[in-house]
């Protein structure tokens, strides 16, 4: 977050390493290898994150998102959906869904999603692993 993307990367993939369920390490990577569209560095870890928690739901929303990049609208929905279940106050999963449900021509779940996330939170975001402490994000 402060510029030094290299640098924590280096120490996340040595966490990683020295102990491979270490699932707050493989989060931090993924949603980094997210963010830089890197999908096929981002999905070990993902598989290890499920792996190790699959009742993440910051774990999910990260699949979820992995899906989405790579069109695959029905997994990234089925993720999403898993999310909504453990967290269905949080507006950015229904945001999400707004987004895949519109994509997949589902119009009226487009709407209704959108409605609930304007309802729950108009500018809030948060699902992101970035920003928030690994333990937190294990936490969820």
């Amino acid at each position: 977050e402060q510029g030094h993307a290299a640098e924590a990367r280096a120490l996340f993939e040595k966490a990683a390493q020295l102990n491979p369920n270490r699932w707050e390490a493989h989060a931090f990577l993924a949603d980094m290898f997210l963010k830089e569209d890197k999908l096929d560095l981002a999905y070990p870890h993902l598989l290890k994150m499920e792996q190790i928690d699959s009742y993440s739901a910051v774990g999910n929303f990260l699949m979820a998102r992995y899906w989405f990049k790579r069109s695959d609208y029905e997994r990234a929905k089925a993720y999403a959906e898993k999310v909504r279940s453990i967290r269905p106050d949080n507006s950015d999963v229904h945001t999400f869904l707004a987004k895949v449900y519109s994509l997949m021509g589902e119009k009226q779940q487009a709407l209704r999603e959108e409605k609930i996330a304007s309802g729950l939170a108009p500018n809030r975001s948060g699902l992101e692993v970035g920003g928030r402490s690994a333990e937190a994000s294990k936490r969820d």
